[in-house]
Order: C-alpha cells, then sequence, then structure tokens
C-alpha cells in the first residue's frame, strides 16, 4: 500500500512539474493548477529552508528555535496559497501567482 501511494505521489508530481515547464511561455488553467499542486507538494520544504536560513544568519540554536516557527508558518501559507490555486485554477488570472517565490523549493 504505501509503495502504491508513493508511486502515485512521484507520478503527480512529475507530471505537473513537467506541464508547469512546457506550458510557461503563456499563462494557462493548467499552469495556475500546477504551480497550486506544486504548492502543496513542496510546502513542508520551507522548514529545513528556514532552519538553514536562520542559523546560517544567525546561529544554530535561532535556526532549531525561530527558524522552524518561521518555516512551520511559511509551510501553512504555501498550503493554503496552494489550495486557493488549485480551487481557483479554471478562473483569471492565471499568471499571477498567489505565493511568491513560486515553489517551496530552493533559495
Amino acid at each position: 500500500m504505501i509503495k502504491v501511494v508513493t508511486i502515485t505521489i512521484v507520478a503527480l508530481f512529475l507530471v505537473v512539474a513537467f506541464t508547469s515547464v512546457s506550458f510557461a511561455a503563456e499563462a494557462r488553467p493548467i499552469n495556475k493548477l500546477g504551480n497550486g499542486l506544486n504548492n502543496l507538494l513542496t510546502s513542508w520544504m520551507d522548514i529545513p529552508r528556514q532552519v538553514k536560513a536562520v542559523s546560517e544568519e544567525q546561529d544554530a540554536f535561532a535556526g532549531m528555535t525561530y527558524g522552524v516557527v518561521k518555516g512551520i508558518g511559511l509551510a501553512l501559507a504555501r498550503t493554503i496559497a496552494g489550495t486557493f490555486d488549485v480551487i481557483t485554477f479554471p478562473f483569471e488570472p492565471y499568471d499571477q501567482p498567489a505565493m511568491d517565490p513560486i515553489y517551496g523549493m530552493g533559495d
């Protein structure tokens, strides 16, 4: 069962990622849906990213305390923005992401 769920999640992520890249030149509803799904799937990545960023700016203790809290807040915001984009993907505007940066991955 876990294997099926894992394969399904990876397949969904790959489809969304490639769809977003292939239609990047023009704003379409599928872009908004792809952005929303990517935000939902990558929102948790804000937590370790903020721990790292705060640790580099201040110290390890601040990263493990304030960085975790900041990351959880950003992850919740990204989850809400992703949910909003998924629900409203048929409606314009298609080219204005609800969250910046668009994805929870990277800096």
